[in-house]
């Protein structure tokens, strides 16, 4: 009677480690696969939104060498500064950023990305809106967070 009980054991711990097998084989399958094409975009259109905050602009606000960054640029745009040379620090900023995504993405029809949406937005205002294209359908995008409590989104659509 007692061989019973061990033989009963024993199937069970088999049957356990078969099952465990089979969760660390669905696991090593699931690990890995490829991240998907919208997850791989969105990281490159973080780091896009990464680029643009530290790209040079052609306004200085205190004197003519010291040129702000886009991220610099929207604070100054947001406080109604004016540039050295008399230009108006978001006009700057929009210009700049209007270049910048023309020249980051090919956008059309004929092209993979139909539009894009871009956005600053700082204490419930909007400071800069721009976009471009058909963004009807689906999208890719992300959000970068500009130190002084400002956002910047930029949604490319597909």
């Amino acid at each position: 009677m007692n061989k019973k009980g061990q033989e009963e054991m024993v199937g069970f711990v088999m049957i356990v480690i078969i099952v465990a097998v089979v969760f660390l084989i669905l696991l090593g399958i699931f690990l890995r696969q490829e991240p998907s094409a919208s997850e791989a975009d969105s990281v490159e259109v973080t780091q896009f939104l990464e680029s643009i905050m530290g790209y040079t602009s052609s306004c200085a606000v205190s004197y003519e060498p010291a040129y702000s960054s886009v991220g610099e640029l929207i604070e100054e745009c947001y406080r109604g500064k004016k540039c050295v040379g008399g230009e108006d620090s978001c006009e700057v900023l929009e210009q700049t950023v209007r270049d910048i995504l023309g020249s980051g993405w090919e956008i059309g029809e004929e092209f993979y990305y139909k539009g894009y949406e871009f956005k600053i937005v700082g204490s419930e205002e909007t400071i800069l809106e721009i976009s471009n294209g058909n963004c009807e359908n689906e999208f890719i995008g992300s959000e970068y967070l500009i130190p002084g409590d400002f956002v910047s989104s930029l949604k490319l659509c597909l």
